[in-house]
């Protein structure tokens, strides 16, 4: 199996408190996921385990969640985004799905919690970092993307300013070029190039 890892990896200092105040949902699937999935298990009539058990799943459960933002701000790869609607919330993320040598460019097009998150107020224009993790694919492409804006992972200006100095002039004029020809009304997805 081979290992992939960042390009451009977030190495943020995450501020656990500051990205559930952004994304609530998260926080949400935190509690509710280990308490459906001990529950389903504690509900089944014919248990093939000691009911101890469904505890600790749920709390493994609960640990890979809280793992999760700590994963995506350090090690997930950092990829410019352009505020594309602020009275919307909507961003557009530039990145490569690649898992080798070609290249399959992308646009994300997600909700960003703009009135939450350090830096703003944002507008339509204003440039942001955003840290992705990969999802499925094929051995040449990924299929999915999940992640986050930075100023969702941190509230001080000076990681979000590093972050951003990470990525080269080129990488914002590319981003900004495909992202400015994106067909409006803006549908949220991933837009394979």
């Amino acid at each position: 199996m081979a290992n992939y890892a960042a390009s451009n990896p977030g190495r943020l200092n995450v501020e656990l408190l500051h990205f559930y105040k952004c994304v609530p949902a998260e926080l949400m699937s935190l509690v509710v996921a280990p308490l459906l999935i001990g529950g389903i298990i504690i509900a089944t009539d014919k248990v093939p385990f000691p009911y101890f058990v469904a505890p600790a799943i749920s709390v493994a459960v609960a640990i890979a969640l809280l793992r999760f933002p700590f994963w995506l701000f350090q090690s997930g790869n950092v990829c410019p985004a352009i505020v594309i609607d602020a009275e919307q919330q909507l961003i557009a993320v530039f990145t490569d799905l690649t898992k080798g040598d070609d290249s399959y460019p992308a646009v994300f097009v997600t909700s960003a919690p703009l009135k939450k998150m350090t830096g703003g107020p944002f507008q339509r224009g204003n440039k942001i970092c955003f840290a992705t993790g990969y999802l499925g694919g094929n051995s040449d492409s990924w299929e999915q993307i999940k992640g986050y804006p930075i100023n969702c992972g941190t509230t001080s200006s000076k990681q979000i300013e590093n972050r951003l100095k990470t990525l080269s002039d080129e990488d914002w004029l590319e981003a900004e070029q495909v992202i400015a020809n994106l067909s409006k009304p803006y549908k949220k997805g991933l837009i394979r190039l």
